[in-house]
């Protein structure tokens, strides 16, 4: 998922992030030119077909800023922000909006399920397209043993409440590299760690927490969880 000026989110895919040439390869808040094709099959709309070829950084990743307030990142992604995850879900439905961020009014909580431990033939064929989840040894990561899910209420005044799978690749970086590095095998310590970094930390009280949203191309009614934008609270905004 990334941001054009332009258009606002944008879906690429695929991108062989590891097999790319050094100087292409790229980090989450950096800017970049590229070329790009409408996908045969997919056609849901903003969804490109990266030309990695075309691939050009521009500049540094954008910084979180010198008192981390995150005032260059928010000028690329605040302005494409909907008022509800229900809104969202209504646009879907009328034009086929297949990505959006947006604020939700109270985060309940990070829950936690255990799931099947070998990757089924469907999912291995879409994690064929990307490496994400390779290792640098190109091969799969091995498939994690939990899957998590946000339940919150979105700022609609009719939302009964939403459920949604996190999918952000750093749920799966943050169980491999601190939890389970820790020897944390029981599922109750691993579901207190979970909670405490992306229910605590990401939705604490001194942040202001948006969430990246995406739906599934099959099941297009059907939205994940793709990312956090979690700045700190705007207290001057706050007073004024």
């Amino acid at each position: 998922m990334g941001i054009c000026k332009e258009r606002g989110f944008v879906r690429l895919y695929p991108v062989p992030f590891r097999k790319l040439e050094d100087a292409k390869q790229f980090s989450k808040y950096q800017v970049m030119r590229l070329q790009a094709q409408e996908p045969r099959t997919d056609k849901r709309p903003n969804t490109f077909r990266p030309i990695l070829d075309s691939i050009e950084l521009v500049g540094d990743p954008i910084p979180t800023g010198k008192d981390r307030n995150w005032a260059a990142r928010k000028e690329w992604v605040m302005p494409w922000c909907s008022e509800s995850m229900c809104e969202i879900q209504r646009r879907q439905k009328k034009d086929g909006t297949s990505m959006g961020l947006f604020k939700p009014a109270e985060v309940l909580d990070v829950t936690q399920a255990e799931q099947a431990e070998d990757w089924d033939p469907a999912a291995l064929a879409k994690l064929e397209q990307t490496d994400f989840f390779m290792t640098k040894e190109n091969t799969l990561l091995e498939k994690l043993p939990y899957k998590w899910r946000y339940a919150y209420r979105c700022s609609d005044p009719d939302c009964t409440g939403h459920e949604q799978q996190i999918i952000d690749w750093e749920a799966g970086a943050f169980y491999r590299n601190v939890i389970r590095r820790s020897g944390a095998t029981d599922p109750d310590a691993v579901r207190e760690g979970m909670r405490r970094r992306f229910l605590e930390t990401l939705c604490g009280t001194d942040r202001d927490t948006h969430f990246f949203t995406g739906n599934m191309a099959a099941h297009q009614g059907s939205f994940l969880i793709l990312g956090v934008f979690w700045p700190p609270v705007d207290l001057q905004g706050r007073l004024f």
